[in-house]
């Protein structure tokens, strides 16, 4: 909706500036969509209420395209940045999926 790309606007100018925004949209670093067939496997995980929910979409139907090895999971009603606030329920149990991800990865 409406609210839901101001806020990807305000996101992006508050971590990319508005000046040269573009340019420096197309910097991988700063997208990793850009150069997701060269990734190693990933592991994401986003609250349905995070604005950004459908560019964490999107990245894994890249990675689907691309064969990259990945896994995807969705919190219910979690905010952006919920991991880090383990005084919600599902933090723990995103926390408890990465770590057991990057055990079995690395």
């Amino acid at each position: 909706g409406a609210s839901e790309e101001a806020m990807t606007e305000l996101m992006m100018d508050a971590y990319l500036g508005s000046e040269h925004r573009d340019e420096r949209f197309r910097d991988p670093h700063v997208s990793p969509i850009r150069v997701a067939s060269q990734l190693p496997p990933s592991h994401i995980v986003c609250g349905t209420a995070d604005g950004l929910l459908s560019q964490s979409k999107a990245l894994r139907s890249t990675l689907e395209e691309a064969g990259v090895a990945h896994e995807y999971f969705e919190d219910e009603g979690m905010p952006h940045g919920y991991v880090q606030m383990e005084f919600l329920p599902p933090a723990r149990a995103a926390i408890d999926r990465m770590i057991d991800f990057l055990r079995r990865t690395l």
